[in-house]
């Protein structure tokens, strides 16, 4: 794997974007979906690529958006500003045109419960990784650090299953 160019410190959301910025400036054949709301989206911009797309409306539709996609043969990395909500809110899109078919959609809590915590209980929630853990075809990974969030989305790349990121 080549160096990390992010820093350490910064957050896991801020990474994941950086990371898929420079995959995407080296060649890498993939779509990104990001929510704007959550204000990430900005770190994505990469010259001469229309595999970059925003996306302003819920949950639902934005995962039926990422498993449209990748029928059409494309891997699909996604970004969901909050991660308890794209798990509870699109726990039937995600097992049903996800990962039943096994697609090829990467899905990323930008945000987890410990970097939420200030924001009350309602965010603090872990079942999405137990919502996740039950899907039949779906990788889930929990990067301990922004090296090992870089070395997992290299591998991403090829694998041919669903994934969800926390």
């Amino acid at each position: 794997m080549k160096d990390s160019t992010v820093k350490i410190k910064e957050s896991t959301a801020v990474a994941y974007q950086k990371i898929l910025a420079r995959l995407a400036q080296e060649g890498a054949d993939f779509v990104f979906l990001g929510n704007e709301e959550d204000g990430l989206c900005n770190c994505m911009k990469v010259p001469d690529r229309d595999g970059i797309h925003r996306w302003q409306k819920n949950s639902r539709d934005f995962l039926l958006l990422a498993a449209g996609t990748a029928l059409c043969g494309k891997t699909v990395f996604m970004s969901e500003s909050i991660s308890p909500f794209i798990a509870v809110e699109g726990y039937e899109q995600i097992r049903t045109a996800i990962a039943l078919p096994g697609l090829r959609v990467r899905i990323a809590a930008a945000h987890d419960s410990k970097e939420q915590a200030q924001s009350g209980a309602l965010y603090q929630m872990i079942e999405d990784l137990a919502l996740m853990r039950v899907m039949p075809n779906m990788i889930i990974l929990v990067p301990s650090d922004i090296i090992c969030l870089e070395n997992i989305l290299h591998l991403l790349l090829k694998s041919p299953l669903p994934a969800y990121i926390r």
